[in-house]
């Protein structure tokens, strides 16, 4: 070999372990923070294992080809997902599902309209039994699982919610949903705060 040919070799084979670099970097990137310490040796092992890929293949090339394929076909580590933060007051255990009459009695102040517990019940929903939203027929089931007689005019009850702030609309589905306005008033009656 040329001295000119050994200096391309040499190049390439930097330009690879520059890629190898690279791309163990974007994998490691893809850790999430909490694990700290392990993002450094998911790097380190990622750069010995495209490394020992390189080194095995005796060919830049297929080095090249390694490189690029992990880089490409590496999917990014889901996020975690946001966890709801555990009411005031509220000791979370795990795989235990608290009941809607055990989540009325941990309440400090008692809601004192319909409209209030309309917000009661759309926080228990979307914090104990993760649903996003709800209809004014299914409230009736809560009144009811809350030991509390269904009132007369749901609906009046629930616009009034609604215009308070309490609750809102989602338009797209038809569902209402709790506010962060709501969401802060009930955290105030768990923790008898006005």
């Amino acid at each position: 070999m040329s001295t000119e040919q050994d200096k391309r070799r040499l190049d390439e084979i930097v330009d690879v372990l520059k890629y190898i670099v690279k791309a163990s970097v974007e994998v490691a990137k893809n850790v999430p923070e909490e694990f700290g310490k392990a993002r450094n040796e998911v790097l380190i092992e990622t750069y010995r294992y495209l490394l020992g890929h390189v080194a095995s293949s005796y060919s830049v090339a297929a080095g090249r080809a390694v490189v690029e394929a992990v880089a490409r076909y590496q999917q990014p580590a889901a996020p975690p997902a946001p966890q709801p933060a555990a009411p005031v007051g509220v000791e979370t255990i795990a795989g235990k599902k608290l009941s809607l009459v055990e989540f009325v009695d941990l309440l400090k102040k008692k809601p004192s309209s319909n409209a209030e517990w309309i917000t009661v019940f759309a926080y228990y929903m979307k914090h104990y039994e993760k649903k996003e939203g709800f209809t004014v027929k299914e409230l009736k089931d809560y009144f009811k699982a809350a030991g509390l007689k269904v009132p007369g005019n749901l609906p009046r009850d629930t616009k009034t919610a609604l215009k308070k702030g309490l609750i809102a609309l989602d338009l797209e589905s038809k569902r209402y949903y709790i506010t962060r306005k709501g969401e802060e008033f009930v955290r105030g009656m768990l923790s008898g705060e006005e």
